[in-house]
């Protein structure tokens, strides 16, 4: 059964999520989880980030060593302020 979460609880039951797949279209979600990398709540390793058929290869410290495919995030940023 899918459960919606925001994002917040995510973060707050990553623990409890290990080893799940979390299915999100958001960025700000996905930015929680580097941010997660970076802050040393979580490994790298703990988390695959696909877009499509394409895994997005994850630094230590949480920067993404693969571009994202097409634009996604600068898609984004020019929708809300443009």
């Amino acid at each position: 059964m899918d459960i919606p979460l925001t994002g917040q609880e995510i973060i707050t039951k990553l623990h409890q999520l290990k080893g799940k797949t979390i299915i999100t279209h958001s960025e700000l979600v996905i930015v929680m989880f580097l941010r997660q990398i970076r802050v040393c709540s979580m490994e790298a390793n703990e988390l695959e980030l696909w877009c499509g058929d394409n895994l997005i290869e994850l630094a230590k410290n949480g920067d993404m060593l693969d571009p994202w495919p097409g634009g996604f995030f600068e898609d984004g940023f020019h929708q809300r302020f443009s």
